[in-house]
């Protein structure tokens, strides 16, 4: 099943939060692989024009269910950083092979 953050309302159904939870077990699980390698990115990275003092990542995957990204603010304050850092880490890793 494919879904958005736009496609989640306040009337989650139970089939979307078990997917929600699903993904994040699946996805957290190699996190841990990768939050050393990112941690270097992420904290060059800022939110609003401040340096990021806390992991994006872990502030995105320790949601306990999809309800909590609905109106959740800060939660999206952090996708911009961890883009950013997703993106630095990649293009060094293309540096890297040249």
């Amino acid at each position: 099943m494919i879904w958005s953050l736009r496609s989640i309302n306040k009337n989650l159904t139970p089939l979307i939060n078990k997917n929600f939870i699903l993904k994040c077990e699946n996805g957290c699980g190699s996190y841990a692989d990768l939050a050393f390698q990112l941690a270097p990115f992420w904290r060059k990275a800022k939110i609003k024009g401040e340096v990021v003092i806390k992991d994006p990542f872990l502030s995105l995957i320790d949601k306990q269910s999809a309800k909590e990204f609905v109106e959740n603010w800060e939660a999206m304050k952090t996708l911009p950083a961890a883009r950013e850092a997703l993106n630095e880490m990649l293009m060094a890793r293309i540096e890297e092979k040249r």
